[in-house]
């Protein structure tokens, strides 16, 4: 059975890779706070001075430590970039033979397909400082040091996706949301598909950048008609020219990116194919939207 340490154990990646994989794997959670779990968890002050005994004798350290909160980008370096590296090197150093890092698909910003081949391009500090981790922990790479990265969409399920949870309470709420010009495409993860992700990098012992993304993209229209199925009650989508949303896309870029902007992720070929629906009439998403609303 091979050891796993998983850093950030109270996230909610963490706990997923707990229960989906704490059976398979020998697992060592690692956080902050304890939390409750079969497993026993080993708490730190610091995630940067994580003492070598926690991490040595492992096969696998899984970092799940990120965060997109912290305005400034001090706090940013320090989350993205400062204690993953600690991280990566301190399980280099006691002889860890696989490092896998959580990052994000914002270090492609705003580009509208993602690929193996689609070069960064961040345009917040979050992206940036998630770049400058990513880039950092690739230097440790070599022949005795795997480094796997994984790069995912919008998470949704099981604590992740609440900015989804936010529109599809919108619209149930107001019977109505805006768009402009046509429907735009969005990929979205089910977090279990992340962690099954995880688990064919493990099992085949992968190394480099991994993209992985839900085969069913979403859109605002969708998530119209879901939240009208689950409220008997319509939702409109009230088109409007793109110019009128030309304010919003100069002082709120980002919002305006997340709401109105394309972005569809191609699934790195070696690691598979994830679908919401994993042989259900509905598909995973689909009941996520449900549930938000009739919560």
């Amino acid at each position: 059975m091979k050891k796993l340490v998983v850093i950030g154990a109270n996230s909610n990646v963490g706990k997923q890779v707990l229960v989906q994989l704490g059976r398979k794997y020998e697992i060592t959670p690692i956080a902050r706070v304890a939390g409750g779990s079969n497993c026993r968890f080993k708490q730190v002050e610091d995630f940067r001075h994580i003492p070598d005994e926690y991490l040595a004798n492992s096969d696998v350290v899984l970092n799940c430590v990120g965060s997109s909160r912290p305005r400034n980008l001090k706090d940013l370096s320090i989350v993205n970039k400062e204690i993953p590296l600690s991280i990566a090197t301190a399980a280099k150093r006691v002889g860890v033979k696989h490092f896998i890092h959580i990052s994000s698909v914002k270090v492609y910003g705003h580009q509208e397909r993602i690929d193996d081949r689609t070069v960064e391009a961040p345009v917040s500090n979050y992206g940036r400082t998630k770049l400058f981790g990513d880039q950092a922990i690739k230097q440790l790479h070599g022949r005795t040091f795997m480094v796997s990265i994984f790069r995912p969409p919008v998470l949704y399920g099981f604590g992740t996706g609440v900015n989804l949870v936010r529109v599809a309470r919108f619209m149930n709420k107001t019977r109505f949301f805006v768009t402009l010009g046509d429907a735009v495409q969005r990929s979205i993860l089910h977090l279990p598909n992340l962690v099954s992700a995880i688990e064919k990098v493990i099992e085949q012992r992968g190394a480099g950048i991994f993209l992985v993304a839900d085969q069913e993209a979403m859109t605002l229209q969708m998530i119209a008609g879901l939240v009208s199925g689950a409220s008997k009650k319509q939702v409109r989508i009230l088109k409007i020219p793109k110019f009128l949303g030309f304010p919003i896309s100069v002082l709120a870029k980002e919002t305006y990116f997340s709401l109105f902007g394309h972005q569809v992720v191609e699934t790195t070929k070696n690691i598979g194919s994830f679908s919401s629906y994993q042989g259900q009439k509905d598909s995973k998403f689909s009941d996520f939207i449900r549930e938000s609303v009739l919560k």
